[in-house]
């Protein structure tokens, strides 16, 4: 018995320890300061219930910008066909569902941004032009392919209208004279304004 005893006191003693590193300082005072009242007094009251309930006006939020995006979606997919039918179902759904995300974020009607790349490439996101413009924008010098060789539709969508947001804002939000810059630069051709605009119904 003796033995064994001192065999488990020589192996306690040779085990590794591990002591748990406390959270910095700055991580405790984050979480704090994200932290709900109602998720605060849950813990102090030991209800694991209360502490993980849902945050049902956070969910409310989010379920309706959820709800107008995909809402978007389908009327842009509608609009998308009618342009281009032959267009691929997984493209189809991609420049549909990144055009209703950052036309919403950036505050621009659809129906102006799907107008603008068919104008642009007939939205096709392999169009090249003979002055390197790339993608569904055409934007000069930016390919946004991915690494293997497939379009990067989300951010040939995101930074068409990135684009346009900048010529926008430009041109105090007057949509005619916006599409002349983006596709003029510095110049103004405000005939390719007229023939976007008159598309985008």
């Amino acid at each position: 018995m003796k033995i064994c005893l001192a065999a488990l006191a020589v192996l306690a003693l040779a085990a590794p320890s591990y002591v748990r590193r406390p959270p910095c300082k700055r991580a405790v005072q984050h979480a704090e300061k994200s932290e709900s009242p109602s998720t605060s007094e849950a813990r102090g009251s030991g209800s694991a219930e209360t502490s993980n309930a849902v945050p049902w006006a956070k969910l409310g939020r989010i379920s309706q910008a959820l709800d107008v995006t995909a809402t978007d979606s389908k009327m842009i997919l509608a609009r998308i066909l009618e342009l281009k039918p032959s267009l691929s179902d997984g493209l189809s759904f991609d420049i549909a569902h990144e055009t209703a995300r950052w036309s919403r974020v950036y505050g621009i009607r659809w129906q102006l941004a799907v107008a603008l790349m068919w104008h642009e490439s007939r939205l096709d996101p392999w169009a090249v032009s003979p002055t390197n413009d790339y993608g569904l924008g055409q934007l000069h010098g930016k390919k946004y392919f991915r690494a293997d060789g497939q379009p990067d539709v989300p951010s040939q969508v995101r930074y068409c209208l990135l684009h346009l947001k900048g010529c926008l804002d430009a041109a105090h939000g007057n949509e005619r004279i916006a599409l002349g810059h983006y596709n003029a630069g510095s110049k103004c051709n405000l005939t390719y304004a007229d023939k976007v605009l008159k598309e985008a119904k």
